[in-house]
């Protein structure tokens, strides 16, 4: 009888070990299936913001190409100007009217520029335009 107790401890010392390790499996598999979930779901979120990203560099070089767009627009018209007034008032010179039309022409983009959303290249249709896209919106 002796040998039956011990066989019989034998058999449950063999089944703790062996729910111990299935237990261990188990545990293994569920953590590497919920490392792997989120590794998927970190590299959406980075792919995500990745796109994010490269949008809104694109709409802030947009908007920087505005702004000097502005800028060299001024220049040129003040160039023009004092082209224009350095000219002999008296003679009519050849090349005044186009001085002229070549101001007003740049007159005219440079109206653009600070004009409502409906206008083409103006700063309020990029900042819509970028509002839309769902980019970070330019404070102008």
């Amino acid at each position: 009888m002796a040998s039956n107790i011990e066989h019989h401890k034998l058999t449950r010392f063999f089944f703790t070990i062996s729910v111990f390790i299935t237990a261990t499996s188990v545990l293994a598999i569920y953590t590497t299936i919920m490392a792997t979930h989120y590794g998927i779901k970190k590299d959406d979120i980075q792919a995500v913001s990745i796109t994010h990203l490269v949008k809104s560099q694109d709409w802030w070089n947009d908007y920087q190409a505005h702004k000097l767009r502005e800028k060299i627009f001024q220049v040129e018209i003040d160039n023009l100007n004092n082209t224009l007034n350095q000219l002999p008032i008296s003679a009519g010179h050849p090349h005044q009217g186009i001085y002229v039309k070549t101001i007003s022409k740049y007159q005219s983009y440079l109206s653009k520029l600070p004009a409502n959303k409906s206008v083409t290249d103006s700063f309020a249709n990029l900042a819509d335009k970028a509002k839309t896209e769902g980019v970070l919106c330019l404070h102008l």
